[in-house]
């Protein structure tokens, strides 16, 4: 029942990412023109015109009954840090699912502070949400960022005093670069493990690479090697 809600809630969070057009009748009438202006292409200036359309309305959302512990180490790096959401009030004995967050950036840039709603609107439905940075391409190459995620994961098994989470019940997701580093930690860097917790991988706006043809921008994080 747990997975139901988490995964219901999710879907919830990201129903802007469904089609524009079917869409638009949520939006205030001056975002849904600013999207539309847009056009149908996608690419770096379209997603950064978007998240300013929609920052607003994350800044103006209600953060009440949420508790936010921010910057907590989960390793050892400059920016192995994470910032966790806990919904304030639980019914006596709840142990909520938790969501382990890694956000976008092309694996050189952002930060958990950029997708902090999501912290925010989780927690308000009940969920344990831990928003995480990563080490960023070149200094941190392939698999590193699977390996943060896992980093990350494990740090909210072993600290369970520091939230109310149901740590056999870890979601683990992130968006764009973000989500490659959660399928990484999925398909790879935890394939061989024991049982961990994590019982769900959501994945959202995964970027793909040409394995013949490696683009410039994938080759920062994955390096030459094509394999």
């Amino acid at each position: 029942m747990q997975s139901i809600r988490f995964l219901a809630a999710l879907a919830a969070c990201l129903v802007q990412a469904l089609p524009a057009q079917a869409q638009m009748s949520a939006n205030p009438p001056e975002i849904g023109e600013g999207v539309r202006a847009f056009g149908d292409k996608l690419g770096p200036d379209v997603v950064k015109g978007v998240t300013t359309l929609y920052r607003p309305l994350h800044e103006a959302a209600s953060k009440e009954g949420v508790k936010v512990e921010k910057d907590l180490a989960y390793g050892n790096g400059e920016r192995q840090k994470l910032d966790l959401y806990i919904p304030s009030t639980l019914p006596e004995g709840a142990k909520p699912p938790v969501l382990v967050f890694a956000h976008g950036g092309g694996f050189v840039r952002g930060d958990k502070k950029d997708v902090s709603h999501f912290g925010y609107y989780f927690a308000q439905h009940g969920i344990v949400t831990a928003l995480i940075n990563y080490g960023f391409a070149p200094q941190a190459r392939f698999p590193a960022g699977g390996e943060d995620v896992g980093k990350a994961a494990a740090w909210l098994r072993t600290n369970s005093s520091a939230h109310p989470g149901d740590t056999r019940s870890i979601f683990v997701s992130g968006n764009s670069a973000g989500a490659t580093h959660a399928a990484t930690f999925g398909f790879v860097t935890s394939a061989s493990s024991q049982d961990d917790g994590v019982r769900g991988l959501i994945l959202i706006s995964i970027p793909t690479a040409d394995a013949e043809d490696l683009a410039a921008q994938d080759k920062v994080y994955y390096g030459e090697d094509a394999s």
